[in-house]
């Protein structure tokens, strides 16, 4: 099995055992090298001193000829470990006294040898008369037996270093891979059950941790989608369904019956009126739906705000004739030109008017007016109406969001109209907000689109 394949707590004690293991192995093998070095450097320098020693010692035997006197000298040199032969020759490279183990004899006189690893040579002399030298052949026996020894010690250091880092890192690894392994199986118990109220638990909070809680929100975002989801559905069921049974209703009443002309005209009324919300509901469908693919298109000309929001509120009019309450709009004397799509921010006034409508009691006010400012057109509308919760204004121009969202709610809708709003004014470069002083007392929705810079040239 491949390393990127293996779980991660494995993963995690490798990553802990293997640098260990290297680095001390680097550093054990730089050591061996530097020790080995010193050794041999030592040994040298006491090999190098013993013949140098050897050769003062050998000035007057050589110049007087004692040989036996000589090998006396020489045979000192048996409890000396590192000397395996010591050879005295005189000035003619003749052999005049030795000390030499029978594995070790003294060779014949030879100038290269002096050259040779393991051997040391001195002249000896007397005053200035060079009366022969000496040969040290030396081992390195105590420099093996002390390198065996350290490669014995840092074998053992290396078992127990590498002993002690597995314990460490099988600990150590279970705090990294824990949370990891934890928040795999619920992500594993989310995929095959479907349940998106499990939650991980957060153990950390190093970058797992961080990863858990954006889990965790991640399936709160999903539960919440699901549930507007839901309600969506039941909504445009109820919206769909409602106009649907009227005019159901009152084909039945005129294939039935032979109706008079009066009740003929109040059906025909009627189909129109719920045909006409169920296009609308058809139409902020399909609005959302290219506002959610970014293929909502504009078509960009030359508008007079005035005429705009003038023909939204005569659209307007027989709703709020109907519903008993006043629309107000007194538009400015001059032109209020800004580059945007008629009909689009038509349907944009129209969706803020006939919300205001709808939410305004019978005897209510709504009242529309365009203030001129620095660079922009602000577009205001206030109502009379029953206002917003404080709780529930930062989110009134999101998709599918009503106040009341339950199937016993006094108004209908399906929660797009505002949101359509705000795309579309977005789309014009300007902003949409809302703000209310509460339940019961109205609410104000200002629009500004920016004006345009050259209006005689427009």
């Amino acid at each position: 099995m491949r390393f990127r394949d293996l779980p991660i707590a494995r993963k995690a004690l490798a990553l802990g055992v293997i640098p260990t293991v290297c680095a001390l192995a680097v550093v054990t093998a730089t050591l061996g090298i530097a020790i080995y070095r010193s050794l041999q450097t030592n040994l040298n320098q006491n090999a190098q001193t013993l013949v140098t020693v050897t050769a003062d010692n050998m000035q007057a035997p050589l110049g007087f000829n004692d040989p036996k006197t000589a090998g006396q000298l020489l045979a000192a040199l048996h409890s000396v470990e590192i000397v395996d032969a010591a050879c005295v020759f005189d000035a003619n490279g003749h052999l005049f006294a030795h000390y030499a183990t029978p594995d070790h004899p003294c060779p014949t006189f030879d100038d290269e040898g002096q050259r040779s690893p393991g051997i040391h040579a001195a002249a000896v002399s007397v005053g200035t008369r060079r009366v022969g030298s000496v040969r040290l052949f030396v081992n390195d026996t105590a420099l093996r037996r002390s390198l065996a020894t350290l490669a014995v010690t840092a074998g053992l250091t290396v078992v127990v270093v590498v002993l002690l880092a597995t314990v460490l890192a099988t600990r150590l690894q279970h705090t990294i891979s824990n949370p990891i392994v934890a928040l795999a199986r619920t992500a594993d118990r989310v995929t095959s059950t479907g349940d998106y109220s499990a939650r991980a638990e957060q153990m950390t909070n190093d970058e797992v941790g961080r990863l858990v809680v954006a889990f965790n929100g991640m399936l709160a975002q999903i539960q919440q989608q699901n549930r507007v989801k839901d309600e969506f559905l039941a909504t445009v069921s109820h919206e769909l369904r409602t106009p649907l049974n009227a005019m159901l209703g009152w084909l039945q009443i005129i294939q039935r019956t032979n109706p008079e002309a009066s009740a003929l005209t109040r059906a025909l009324t009627s189909l129109e009126r719920n045909a006409k919300v169920q296009q609308r509901v058809v139409e902020d469908l399909l609005d959302i739906s290219r506002v959610v693919s970014g293929k909502l298109q504009m078509n960009l000309t030359v508008v007079d705000l005035r005429l705009v929001i003038g023909a939204a509120i005569d659209v307007i009019a027989t709703i709020a004739a109907q519903a008993g309450v006043t629309v107000q709009w007194h538009p400015p004397g001059s032109p209020c030109l800004v580059s945007g799509d008629a009909a689009r921010l038509q349907q944009a006034f129209w969706n803020v008017l006939s919300n205001g409508v709808k939410f305004t009691p019978r005897g209510g006010t709504v009242t529309a007016s365009i203030q001129s400012r620095a660079d922009v057109f602000a577009i205001v509308i206030r109502d009379t109406g029953v206002g917003i919760d404080p709780a529930f204004l930062p989110h009134v121009f999101e998709r599918f969001q009503q106040a009341d969202s339950s199937a016993t709610r006094e108004h209908g809708g399906l929660g797009l109209g505002l949101a359509i709003v705000h795309e579309i004014v977005t789309l014009h470069g300007g902003s949409v907000t809302a703000t209310s002083a509460g339940k019961g007392r109205g609410a104000t929705f200002t629009i500004t689109l920016p004006r345009l810079v050259d209006e005689g040239a427009a």
